[in-house]
């Protein structure tokens, strides 16, 4: 799914509820959901993947087959540790909450040296040099979505499998952050660990060996 604000959607308005995301997702998805499906999330889309796949496979009884989250830390662990790290590193500028795009520009316009400095010193030098992008508007939003995400106390586990994807060189999200995926699902649980960074799923990362699991572990459920 091409969310607003992304590649020839980039004159629209970037996302920042997760509610209007789900809900947006969900319906543009339902159509597709009358035959066998997967779900595959990255990043704040693991967390967008997650809530549909509840909502179809646990609520509708749709036949969801499998579900993918990768480079996400589970929400069963609480707040997101890398959107409340944003946000401590915000605070320590002087800044308020998750500031938008424009407000970004308007403190640190012509010294946003002085923004991945200090993304470096409270994050790490990895994790401030994944973060760069925190000054776009569809970076900012990002961050707003998977800072707001709460799980539903009362949501009931998924009955499906659920395997969990790492880059071995994250500086975002940890391993043990990956394997409480665990914690959301009834069905099977695998983690899959992959050499690369957060972004192992692009091309010269680990995208190859990704897509090979995908196929293999897809192969006898989809049919």
């Amino acid at each position: 799914m091409q969310l607003p604000g992304r590649e020839n959607r980039w004159r629209e308005r970037p996302l920042e509820d997760c509610e209007e995301a789900v809900g947006l997702l969900a319906e543009a998805l339902a159509p597709y959901t009358d035959r066998p499906f997967a779900f595959f999330g990255h990043s704040m889309g693991a967390l967008l993947a997650h809530r549909p796949a509840h909502e179809f496979g646990t609520v509708r009884g749709a036949p969801l087959r499998h579900l993918f989250v990768a480079a996400c830390t589970s929400p069963s662990l609480g707040p997101n540790p890398l959107a409340a790290g944003v946000v401590a590193t915000y605070r320590a500028l002087g800044l308020a909450g998750l500031p938008s795009a424009a407000e970004l520009l308007d403190v640190f316009d012509g010294q946003p040296e002085r923004l991945r400095h200090a993304m470096r010193e409270h994050l790490g030098e990895g994790a401030g040099e994944q973060l760069l992008g925190v000054m776009d508007p569809v970076g900012c939003a990002d961050l707003r979505i998977v800072h707001g995400y709460a799980r539903p106390t009362a949501e009931a586990p998924l009955a499906v499998p659920v395997t969990a994807l790492h880059g071995r060189r994250d500086p975002l999200v940890t391993e043990e952050g990956m394997s409480a995926w665990q914690d959301l699902t009834a069905g099977t649980f695998r983690l899959e660990v992959f050499d690369g960074d957060h972004y192992f799923c692009h091309p010269d990362q680990a995208r190859a060996a990704l897509l090979a699991l995908l196929r293999t572990r897809l192969a006898g459920g989809l049919r």
